[in-house]
């Protein structure tokens, strides 16, 4: 599903570009996901272009991401995922794009039309948080040119979210089985290599004492590391 939201409207110039880094990478063998460059190939990445009125067109598709994982089993939704794409601004450096992605994760929350789940904690900083959107909890990647040597958080010139059902990744790769725990170590292996330096602190697994999830969202670049805190909070009030 490779699509501009408008299948009726011709792609624009930035989208083709995009589009064409986008698969440039998950074509690349060396990718280190597996489970993205299948996906890839299967046409099963919902790819939707935010431009004009970004938070708009983003709230619709992860409205409608949402309700698509809620009614399909999850076998039946590990290779789709959601890539919004926002259109590259020259202006833009490393700081503006990720503190822009942090934005986006707030603006998003504060139209999310179901209430915060009751088993997920609010506290960023507690090991079982995670983003959570109409009722579902997520993964989301950050990805951005301004990663240069963590390459494999580089999906082209622009702000790139890659959205997941954090479920997604306890049925592939979850901490509570030897295969799980193996396969996590086949794709952060591949990860070592394709970017050619050692891993990220912040990588862990989710619920794990010390775990910090929001870390995974935007790993630490050398020149440009993640912020200390988690740039996001829960609205109050958003138990209802």
């Amino acid at each position: 599903m490779r699509e501009c939201p408008d299948v009726h409207r011709t792609a624009t110039a930035w989208e083709q570009q995009a589009l064409g880094e986008l698969a440039a990478r998950l074509t690349d063998p060396r990718f280190p996901c597996v489970f993205a460059r299948t996906a890839w190939r299967a046409g099963s990445v919902r790819t939707v272009f935010c431009d004009d009125a970004p938070v708009d067109t983003a709230h619709a598709a992860l409205l409608d991401y949402t309700e698509f994982v809620q009614r399909t089993p999850v076998r039946e939704r590990l290779l789709v995922p959601l890539c919004l794409v926002f259109r590259a601004r020259d202006a833009a450096g490393a700081i503006e794009q990720h503190a822009h992605a942090w934005h986006l994760l707030g603006a998003l929350h504060r139209r999310d039309p179901a209430p915060w789940p009751e088993t997920v904690p609010v506290d960023p900083d507690h090991p079982a948080w995670s983003y959570c959107f109409n009722g579902v909890q997520l993964f989301v990647n950050m990805s951005s040119q301004a990663h240069v040597q963590l390459k494999s958080r580089n999906l082209g010139r622009c702000l790139t979210l890659v959205i997941n059902p954090r479920e997604n990744f306890d049925v592939v790769a979850g901490a509570t089985t030897p295969h799980g725990r193996a396969v996590r170590l086949r794709i952060r292996e591949r990860v070592r290599a394709y970017n050619g330096r050692e891993l990220p602190a912040g990588l862990g697994f989710h619920g794990e004492e010390g775990n910090r999830e929001w870390r995974q969202y935007q790993l630490d670049e050398p020149a440009h590391p993640a912020p200390g805190s988690c740039p996001f909070t829960v609205r109050a009030g958003a138990r209802r």
